[in-house]
C-alpha cells in the first residue's frame, strides 16, 4: 500500500505577480516526479504578500519527494512539514481516512 501525505513547502517568493508561474513550475515539476515514479501531487499554493513567503500543498510519500520537486521547480524551501488541510464537513472523514491509512507505518 502507497501511503500519501499532504506536506507544506515554505518558499520565498518576491511579489505576486509570480504566483501563476509559481504554480505551473510546481504542478509541472510533480508532473514530472510521478512520471518518472515518484508519485506527487501538487495541490495549491498561498502567497503571504507580507512576509514574501509562498506556501506549497504537496502529496507524496515523503518529504524527501517534496523537497525534490519544490527544488525541481526552481524553488529553494525553507521548511517541509507535514500538513491537514480541513474543509468543513469532510474535514472528520478525511482524518479518519489518514488515521486508518496511517495506522500501520512507524
Amino acid at each position: 500500500m502507497i501511503v500519501v501525505t499532504s506536506f507544506l513547502a515554505e518558499t520565498y517568493a518576491l511579489t505576486a505577480a509570480t504566483i501563476a508561474d509559481i504554480a505551473t513550475r510546481a504542478r509541472s515539476a510533480a508532473e514530472e516526479a510521478s512520471r518518472a515514479g515518484t508519485p506527487v501531487r501538487y495541490l495549491s499554493s498561498i502567497f503571504v504578500p507580507q512576509d514574501e513567503m509562498c506556501f506549497h500543498l504537496v502529496e507524496a510519500g515523503s518529504a524527501v519527494a517534496v523537497r525534490a520537486v519544490i527544488e525541481r521547480a526552481g524553488f529553494s524551501p525553507d521548511r517541509i512539514v507535514e500538513a491537514y488541510l480541513w474543509c468543513g464537513v469532510e474535514a472528520s472523514d478525511r482524518r479518519e481516512e489518514i488515521d486508518d491509512a496511517t495506522a500501520d507505518v512507524p
